[in-house]
């Protein structure tokens, strides 16, 4: 039962990272849009200030695609552990109860 729930933990751990990754990237496109429509209105004195705005925002909106898409990667490898691990108790009970009809033979 341990492991069940340390399991189910672990995967909500995942799926919530995976959440907040894609709920980061949306944040970070915004403040990419947002930083472009600053640099469109800004005046000759404003517009450095706002290009390095506009290129923060670029490298931030990188970052967070990256870290989602390992964090898909981390719920995919997650997903697949999970798999395996019910098919190895899957298993385990097949050669428990095996190891069981041996005995009483």
């Amino acid at each position: 039962w341990e492991q069940r729930t340390s399991g189910l933990a672990v995967g909500g751990q995942v799926s919530s990272a995976v959440e907040n990754r894609t709920a980061a990237v949306a944040r970070a496109e915004n403040e990419l849009e947002e930083a472009r429509a600053a640099l469109e209105k800004s005046d000759t004195g404003g517009r450095p200030v706002a290009r390095t705005r506009l290129e923060q925002a670029e490298r931030r909106l990188d970052r967070e695609r990256r870290a989602l898409s390992n964090a898909e990667f981390l719920a995919s490898l997650a997903t697949e552990i999970a798999e395996h691990d019910a098919r190895l108790k899957e298993v385990q009970r097949n050669v428990d109860h095996a190891s069981k009809d041996l005995l009483r033979l």
